[in-house]
């Protein structure tokens, strides 16, 4: 068994790293991009918790 010693090795935390980043893309397109309340939202959302734990 492996052994972690930080939780940023588990890969449900790389993979949720990487959902991040790829709404944080989608939000830049489309619907996102005239729907300022809602972009914000979702960007402030990506930013919190990627700024915390990065």
């Amino acid at each position: 068994m492996a052994t972690l010693n930080h939780f940023e090795d588990l890969d449900i935390w790389k993979k949720a790293r990487e959902y991040c980043k790829i709404i944080f893309e989608l939000t830049k397109k489309g619907g996102f991009k005239n729907d300022f309340s809602l972009k914000n939202q979702i960007n402030s959302s990506f930013w919190f918790y990627y700024g915390q734990y990065s």
